[in-house]
């Protein structure tokens, strides 16, 4: 990955652009995430099908200049991604992330955090969507 976007804070999403992989999650997150720090970006490693439509999503939230979409990292690149960026979006449930990665987690935070912010989060998400 080239440093000069590893120093740019790029967020990755990583996954597909098809139905059912969860792929307005980030978007809808990162629309709410760069008003409070507009210098976030969000890097979208996906392709498939629903790529232009995703597109049209970003651009009408104003997210262009703050996302880049690239169809396709080296699998070797890949941890190398994720370790330069404080947040990695991943909502395929089916994804592990390995032994470490689990112990990791579970060491360092605890269920009930972790829930009572993701449904923070989602009450936040939701009542925009009833206002707008």
């Amino acid at each position: 990955m080239p440093r000069k976007e590893a120093n740019n804070d790029r967020n990755p999403s990583i996954g597909r652009f098809v139905p059912g992989k969860g792929i307005e999650y980030p978007i809808c997150a990162f629309s709410l995430l760069i008003k409070e720090r507009p210098d976030l970006g969000l890097l979208m490693i996906r392709n498939g099908p629903l790529k232009e439509n995703t597109g049209r999503k970003m651009r009408d939230k104003d997210l262009r200049r703050n996302t880049t979409i690239k169809d396709f990292i080296l699998n070797l690149e890949l941890p190398m991604v994720c370790q330069l960026s404080k947040v990695v979006f991943n909502m395929d449930s089916a994804q592990r992330f390995g032994g470490r990665g689990r112990a990791k987690a579970v060491k360092d935070y605890s269920w009930r955090d972790t829930i009572g912010k993701t449904t923070e989060l989602y009450e936040g998400v939701s009542c925009q969507k009833q206002q707008a």
